[in-house]
C-alpha cells in the first residue's frame, strides 16, 4: 500500500480546480439574477406607464362623453381642455409634468408622480376639438406622451403615448 492511498482528503490542485469550479458557476449565478432584476425594473416602470395611460384615457373620455361642451385654451403644444358639464366647469391641464382635472370639488392629479406627462412629441396639441357638420357631434382629440421618471436609471427608462378622439353626448 501507497503512502498516497492510505491518506484521506484532497491535494492543493484538486482544492484549487473546486475553487474555480465553484467560482464560476457563483459568477453564472450572479448575473443571471442582474438580469432577472432588470427585467423586473423595466417591467415595474412599462406597468406604471401604460396603467397611467388607462386611467388618464378613462376619466377624461368619460368627462367628454358627458360634457354639453368643450372649449381648448392656451396655446399649443401644451393646451387645456375646458368642458362644460352640467352648468359645471371641469379643465384638464398639464401643471408640472402631471395630468390634472380642476372642477367644483378641487384640483386632483390623474396621474402619479411616477410618471411624466407631456404632449406628443410630433408636437401637436395636447387638446384640439373638431366642429363636425350636422348630424355628427363635436369630437375632442387627446394627443399625450407619458414617461416613467427613471431618475437616470437606464434600465427603467420607458414612454409610451396616447392619442385618441372621443365625441361629445
Amino acid at each position: 500500500m501507497s503512502y498516497r492511498a492510505a491518506t484521506k482528503g484532497f491535494s492543493l490542485i484538486e482544492l484549487i480546480i473546486y475553487i474555480a469550479i465553484l467560482s464560476i458557476i457563483s459568477l453564472l449565478i450572479v448575473n443571471i439574477l442582474l438580469v432577472v432584476l432588470k427585467g423586473g425594473e423595466f417591467g415595474s416602470s412599462r406597468f406604471e406607464v401604460e396603467q397611467n395611460i388607462r386611467f388618464a384615457l378613462d376619466v377624461i373620455s368619460r368627462s367628454i362623453y358627458d360634457a354639453s361642451n368643450a372649449t381648448t385654451t392656451g396655446s399649443c403644444p401644451l393646451n387645456a381642455l375646458e368642458l362644460a358639464i352640467g352648468g359645471a366647469t371641469t379643465t384638464f391641464l398639464i401643471n408640472t409634468g402631471i395630468l390634472e382635472i380642476i372642477d367644483a370639488s378641487g384640483t386632483r392629479a390623474i396621474t402619479s408622480d411616477k410618471v411624466t406627462v407631456s404632449s406628443s412629441s410630433d408636437a401637436s396639441c395636447l387638446f384640439a376639438k373638431t366642429v363636425n357638420s350636422s348630424p355628427a357631434k363635436p369630437t375632442v382629440t387627446i394627443n399625450f406622451q407619458i414617461g416613467y421618471n427613471d431618475k437616470g436609471n437606464l434600465n427603467m427608462r420607458y414612454s409610451n403615448s396616447a392619442k385618441t378622439t372621443i365625441s361629445l353626448r
